[in-house]
């Protein structure tokens, strides 16, 4: 609610963004959700609009918090550890080959271990899944229902979209499927990824 209060001041201060038009807002759904949930924003509103035509989005973030080893916010983590390959090039002297595919091309294979999962090994000297915090919590443990209404939570404030995604079985039924997009639409999700 925050950035949308500081854009209300702001367009006080430098004005509204151009095209900016409270008869247009006035049927908005989410534009009049928010204002309305303070006030103060509210008054601010009225009086000054907004200076940006849109405030908040959130990028991928499980992709992201991998990258940059950052929490994932919504999105549980993937998985605590995976196995990656990496190709070995003929000329690289000692390499270590572990996996020969179809074509003959040779490869390296290592353990990713997820950041915190990494830090938790570390400071509790323990390695089982099931004694840490990410037990049945990962991207394949979240049930769909909760994944659709954590990401609702969530977009009622965010003017943009969020990324979120529900892993599901692939043998899941085409049912199943529909259900869990029509659940997100009525819950008011921009987007949903299954």
């Amino acid at each position: 609610m925050n950035s949308y209060k500081s854009s209300c001041i702001m367009a006080g201060e430098r004005g509204a963004f151009p095209i900016f038009d409270h008869k247009l807002e006035k049927d908005h759904e989410f534009i009049q959700r928010v204002v309305r949930a303070d006030k103060d924003l509210l008054k601010l509103y009225k009086k000054n609009g907004r200076r940006n035509i849109a405030n908040l989005t959130t990028a991928p973030t499980g992709t992201v918090s991998i990258m940059t080893q950052t929490t994932s916010g919504i999105e549980p983590a993937f998985l605590t550890s995976y196995t990656r390959r990496k190709k070995v090039n003929p000329n690289d002297k000692g390499a270590r080959v572990d996996f020969v595919d179809h074509m003959g091309d040779q490869w390296q294979e290592f353990t990713v271990y997820h950041h915190n999962f990494k830090r938790w090994m570390e400071i509790t000297g323990k390695t089982r899944v099931e004694d840490s915090p990410y037990w049945k919590a990962t991207s394949n443990d979240v049930d769909w229902i909760k994944s659709v209404d954590i990401q609702a939570a969530a977009q009622k404030w965010v003017c943009h979209a969020i990324s979120k995604t529900a892993n599901i079985p692939n043998n899941t039924p085409v049912e199943v499927v529909k259900d869990m997009y029509m659940r997100a639409w009525e819950k008011g999700c921009k987007g949903f990824t299954v």
